[in-house]
């Protein structure tokens, strides 16, 4: 039997890994680089000094690692390699239909024109009571932060 790396943590029975393929030209980004993606089912992450360094399915992951520290993320999603450096957990309205429509191509004017964007955002938190908003933010920081 070939013996185990080592790595610091294991992150094993994710409900998938998505990431980007490998990155050799530098960062990705825009609508063609979007749709390059890499879905693992039930995924693992070796992690090491602070930087991936495997990620695979679980069973894998598992097999090839050994770490002092293993994390279950059953039921979760990872997404490594994505950088948003912002979020806004108070909102109404998702707009992830928006983002598809730009991943595609389509710029905001034609987001705006078909009834999205921004303007239509600001309105429907206008159109909420404070208790709606504060379950849906409650919510949404209980899955952002574990």
């Amino acid at each position: 039997m070939a013996k185990k790396r080592t790595a610091d943590t294991l992150l094993l029975q994710a409900a998938q890994v998505v990431t980007l393929d490998a990155i050799e030209d530098g960062p990705k980004a825009g609508a063609v680089a979007m749709n390059d993606l890499r879905v693992v089912p039930d995924g693992g992450i070796a992690i090491r000094k602070g930087k991936i360094v495997a990620i695979g399915p679980s069973k894998e992951i598992a097999s090839a690692y050994e770490a002092p520290k293993r994390i279950s993320c059953r039921g979760r999603t990872i997404l490594p390699g994505f950088v948003d450096a912002h979020t806004h957990p108070v909102f109404a309205r998702s707009r992830v239909e928006e983002f598809a429509q730009r991943c595609r191509g389509a710029d905001y004017q034609e987001i705006l024109a078909a009834g999205g964007g921004i303007h239509a955002s600001a309105q429907a938190v206008r159109e909420c009571s404070l208790l709606e908003l504060t379950e849906g933010v409650r919510g949404r920081l209980d899955r952002m932060l574990l």
